[in-house]
C-alpha cells in the first residue's frame, strides 16, 4: 500500500485513506460475527477479503518451563 500512496504523492493526485485500530474494538468477537457485521456495514471486495485473510489461520502456543503446548486455534478477537 505504501508504494500506491507513493504514486500517488508522486503524480499530485489525492487519496483517501482509513486507517483501523481494531484491537480493543473486537478482542472477544468471533472472527465470523466481525466480518459479517462488516460486510452488513458495507465493507466488501478486497477490502473485506483483506481483513478476513488476517483473522484466518491464526494459531497459537505457549512455552512453559522451555516446553511448547500443542497449538490451538484462535477463533476470536483482533491481533
Amino acid at each position: 500500500m505504501s508504494h500506491k500512496w507513493k504514486q500517488v504523492l508522486l503524480e499530485r493526485k489525492e487519496a483517501d485513506i482509513v486507517f483501523l485500530d481494531c484491537k480493543k474494538a473486537f478482542d472477544r468477537l468471533p472472527h465470523d460475527v466481525i466480518i459479517t457485521g462488516l460486510s452488513k456495514a458495507g465493507i466488501k471486495g478486497q477490502l473485506q477479503v483483506l481483513i478476513d485473510d488476517d483473522l484466518r489461520g491464526r494459531s497459537q502456543r505457549v512455552v512453559v518451563d522451555g516446553r511448547f503446548s500443542e497449538e490451538s486455534q484462535v477463533k476470536s478477537g483482533v491481533p
